[in-house]
């Protein structure tokens, strides 16, 4: 298998890198910049994108459950999951980190990541839609 750099192995590789450079703080305040000018810039069509970018990592896992690949990517950001069979709680969400009072949900590379997880596994198209989201106000479920 070519390593595209998106495996779990070259994330965590990249993530440690990053991490014994700048801060964490200084990682979100990248991440968000560049997110808010993506959205600035391309809309819904940045939404769609971004959607699709979580759907190619997802893929690139290969993983063979959704409860894998939401494994693998909570581990790699410090996030925690609690998945139910229609249902996929994220706590302290990566693309959540940072916003207060967002005016819509935030999360596109998340559903794209959950959606394509959830059809590998499922051998059909899923449909994910976010329910609340902390970056909105949303209350967690902890």
């Amino acid at each position: 298998m070519i390593d595209d750099g998106f495996s779990p192995e070259s994330l965590r590789e990249r993530a440690e890198e990053a991490g014994s450079v700048f801060t964490a703080e200084e990682l979100l305040a990248t991440n968000k910049m560049v997110m808010m000018a993506l959205y600035s810039l391309g809309g819904e069509r940045s939404c769609a994108s971004v959607f699709r970018a979580g759907r190619m990592l997802a893929g690139s896992f290969g993983a063979e459950t959704l409860e894998n690949a939401l494994h693998i990517f909570c581990e790699l950001t410090g996030a925690d999951y609690d998945l139910d069979r229609d249902y996929v709680a994220i706590e302290s969400c990566p693309e959540c980190l940072g916003y207060v009072n967002a005016e819509g949900a935030v999360c596109n590379f998340l559903r794209g990541f959950i959606s394509r997880a959830a059809e590998h596994e499922l051998g059909e198209v899923v449909s994910v839609a976010q329910v609340a989201c902390e970056a909105t106000g949303d209350a967690s479920s902890s």
